[in-house]
This record gives C-alpha cells, structure tokens and sequence, in this order.
C-alpha cells in the first residue's frame, strides 16, 4: 500500500470523492526525501490498475478519466489526479512550486 503510516512522508494532501461511482481523486505528497518517490510511484499505478479493474465492467467514462490520470513527479513532491481537467491542474501545481 501507499501509506505504512502518515509518518512516512513529510506531507499528505488527498481528495477522494464521498461517492464511490467516481474514480476523480487527488493526492500531493510531500516526500521526506527524493528516494521515496519510486515507490510512492509504483504505488500511486497500482492504485490507478486497481480502480480501472473496478470501474472497467460498468462505467467506461470513469474508465477513461484514469486512462488520463497524471502522476507528476517534481523532486520532493508527487502529484497524481484523474479529473477531465486533469492537465489542466497539473500545469498549476507545476506553476506554484
């Protein structure tokens, strides 16, 4: 999983929706370091692998939010959204750090 504890990271911003027929989400972690990022990664895809085999039989928009996912490594932060506007929002988050 992504999260052993709140403790690993320096940092944790999460949205998820209180509707569960939504695969929109976001997470921006502050890493306390550089060398956690390839495994927050992993963790981040497996995440996006997990929701698109939930959603895949029944709602195929949902399905191809997470096929535009964004997982945006800068330094010590990752970035992940699926909204339609994700690139959009991934610009942003690149213009404040």
């Amino acid at each position: 999983t992504l999260f052993r504890s709140a403790d690993d990271y320096e940092g944790v911003l999460i949205y998820i929706p209180a509707n569960n027929m939504s695969a929109c989400e976001a997470l921006l972690i502050k890493l306390k370091s550089a060398d956690q990022s390839d495994d927050a990664a992993a963790a981040i895809q497996d995440r996006i692998q997990s929701q698109d085999q939930i959603f895949r039989g029944y709602a195929p928009e949902q399905v191809e939010l997470l096929e535009q996912a964004v997982v945006d490594v800068q330094g010590n932060y990752i970035f992940y959204i699926v909204d339609e506007s994700a690139a959009q929002i991934d610009e942003v988050f690149r213009s404040v750090l």
